[in-house]
């Protein structure tokens, strides 16, 4: 078992992270931390959002959180990069973790961020879908068949066992091919349909999850805007999404994982939209959300109360998540030696 010392720090790269914690129990511990949060025993303060806009094409959030069930805190550091696919030919998300001990606020693991977030994102979607889709939901769609999208479809299939059908949406051909072949084989009994016709994939289904990024910032519409939802439909957005404007006069409920925080990351995009894209973006507030999920996990709150009602369900992604699954990986990569042990804080 790896022990480490004041000032040292336990690395543990991203293919570590992926092979030391499964799905199952990222869908578990996200679920868990969610309800945490509404009980007031996991800390999510509300992120930091450093824009670059117009010098360079991105952003960075800073995302700290306290879990005190599990005796630990810690921060994601998490970029954005809109340019990076085609001009470099990497991912436009990338992230690192740190974990510190309570006590000394001590830091003692480095992580990367990049593939728990991945994961506790799809696991965020999924919880959504689980607590607010049609108990008789059959079909769900995916729109964004890219990495993101197809772990969200993973998790929520993985929660939602009674999907008997999933249609696949994206732009490109080949990203609908490579993410069915990724999910049928994982789970060989649903039935698996591609498209590239978003309006056709929405049509009679019961469950919607988007996972688009718009890849123009000065977009003054989103994905769903044009569409019409018939009742009983469940929309899950993990990027992507409808414009709040739009909300009430499509749904009629809005959940939020941190309603506050939404808005907040939200409006202050206010100021650089207009300035750097000529984009009027209206003010958001807090009553826009009728329930936060945690509240419903824990039964503080209802979401559907009923098969007719069309819910919008959106997220802002909260560090607790990231925290929680990024201390479940520290604590098997101790007890397996699996990771590098480096001095960082090496003069005390």
């Amino acid at each position: 078992m790896i022990e480490t010392k004041w000032g040292e720090l336990l690395v543990v790269s991203q293919k570590q992270c992926r092979a030391l914690i499964s799905d199952a129990e990222v869908l578990q511990l996200v679920e868990k931390v969610l309800g945490d949060y509404a009980k007031g025993t996991a800390i999510n303060p509300i992120k930091l959002h450093l824009p670059f806009f117009p010098e360079y094409n991105g952003w960075n959030n800073a995302m700290p959180a306290w879990l005190k069930e599990e005796n630990i805190h810690g921060i994601k550091w998490a970029g954005f990069g809109f340019d990076n696919t085609h001009k470099f030919g990497i991912p436009c998300c990338s992230a690192v973790i740190v974990l510190n001990e309570m006590e000394t606020a001590f830091p003692i693991a480095l992580l990367d961020g990049t593939t728990v977030m991945s994961m506790r994102t799809g696991a965020a979607a999924a919880v959504m879908a689980k607590y607010n889709a049609k108990k008789s939901a059959k079909v769900a769609t995916l729109l964004g068949a890219g990495v993101q999208g197809t772990s969200g479809m993973e998790m929520i299939l993985l929660a939602m066992p009674q999907l008997t059908e999933v249609r696949i949406m994206d732009l490109y051909q080949s990203q609908v091919d490579k993410c069915i072949a990724t999910l049928k084989a994982k789970y060989p009994n649903v039935k698996f349909v591609g498209t590239t016709d978003k309006h056709a994939a929405c049509k009679g289904t019961d469950l919607v999850l988007t996972a688009v990024h718009n890849p123009d910032p000065a977009a003054s519409t989103d994905v769903l805007d044009d569409i019409e939802f018939e009742s009983g439909v469940t929309v899950v957005t993990i990027a992507g999404g409808m414009s709040f404007p739009k909300y009430r006069q499509t749904f009629d409920k809005v959940i939020m994982d941190f309603a506050e925080c939404l808005c907040h990351r939200h409006n202050v995009t206010i100021g650089y939209m207009k300035e750097c894209f000529n984009v009027d973006v209206p003010y958001m507030k807090p009553d826009i959300c009728d329930a936060e999920i945690g509240d419903i996990i824990i039964g503080k709150a209802q979401g559907r109360t009923s098969d007719a009602e069309k819910l919008y369900c959106t997220s802002v992604g909260m560090g607790i998540e990231d925290l929680i699954v990024a201390n479940a990986i520290y604590k098997k990569a101790k007890e397996q030696d699996i990771g590098q042990v480096i001095s960082v804080i090496d003069d005390i």
